[in-house]
This record gives C-alpha cells, structure tokens and sequence, in this order.
C-alpha cells in the first residue's frame, strides 16, 4: 500500500504520513531499547561489560562476545536510522551536519542516560527554531546551524557531565 503525500493534521501541527512513520519506528525501537538494557539478560551483562570490563569478566562474562554484539548493534541501528532518515528528508551532501549535532545531544542529555539523550533531542531541536526564528532575521541566517554547540559549551561549563548524568569522583 502506498504511502500518500499529503500532510497528517494533528491538530495546529501538519506533519506528512513518513514523518509519522519514521517518528512511530524511533518510538519503537526506543521503547524496545530501554526494555532490552533495563530488563534482559544480556542487556544486563552489557551494561555490566560498559561498566567495569574487569569486574564482568570476574563474574564470567566474555567481554570479546558482549564488544562484539554492541558493535553488530550499532551497525544494524546505524543502517535503519539512515534508512528512515533516506525516506523522510532524503540523501544529500549535508547529511553530516546531522550527525555532527548528535555531540550536543548526547552532552546535554549525559552520557550515561538514554531519556536524557531524548530530552537533549528535544532541548537542541528547540534551541535550533528559537534561534532560526528570532536570531535570523537579526544577522542573516545560519544560527540554527551553530546554536546547539553554543549551548553545549554553556552546560558544560555549568554542568560537565550533562544535565541528567551522574556525577563520578574519581580519586587518583
């Protein structure tokens, strides 16, 4: 069946039926994530193995296996992450720019908290139309594009280790 172009209505917001499928996959994929870490075996020797590498491996988790299987992850999560990002906005040579805003996400959020990584999306997105909305039309344009690394070098002057990660104090 395929999909129609025209806009979804939900309410003062138009968003087109890919936009809703790809946000309906994210959702997915987050929900399936947090309970796979949270709740499953070898989601728990992950962590364990992220954690501490030796302690895991006292307690009899091969570590080379738990490396592994993160890597093969990655890869699979990567290639449908650009699979719906190819169908939603399409493949150009600014897609990089993309992938470069992930630094300011994941350092506002910390980086050790996946709902701090969603809501850093949240903040670097609001960040990025506050100041295409009112700081564009002051000096011309391109502020959307520098504002979320403005940001994250104010919270990491004020909190360095996010605004949802863990403060470790490390004697040395």
């Amino acid at each position: 069946m395929p999909v129609s172009d025209e806009p979804f209505e939900l309410g003062p917001i138009m968003l087109p039926p890919v936009q809703l499928v790809g946000a309906g996959v994210s959702l997915v994929f987050l929900a399936a994530f947090t309970w796979f870490f949270l709740k499953s075996r070898t989601g728990i020797a992950m962590r364990a193995v992220a954690d501490s590498q030796q302690v895991a491996m006292a307690m009899g988790i091969n570590v080379r296996r738990y490396f592994a299987l993160a890597w093969a992850m990655a890869g699979v999560v990567s290639a449908l992450g650009g699979v719906v990002w190819g169908t939603m906005l399409g493949v150009d040579n600014q897609l990089a720019l993309v992938g470069l805003k992930v630094f300011p996400v994941v350092i506002l959020g910390g980086l050790d908290s996946v709902m701090g990584a969603v809501i850093g999306g949240l903040i670097v997105g609001i960040v990025e139309n506050f100041a295409a909305g009112y700081f564009d039309p002051i000096v011309g344009g391109g502020t959307k594009d520098f504002a979320p690394y403005v940001l994250m070098i104010l919270v990491l002057m004020i909190r360095p280790e996010g605004i949802f990660g863990r403060r470790r104090i490390e004697r040395v």
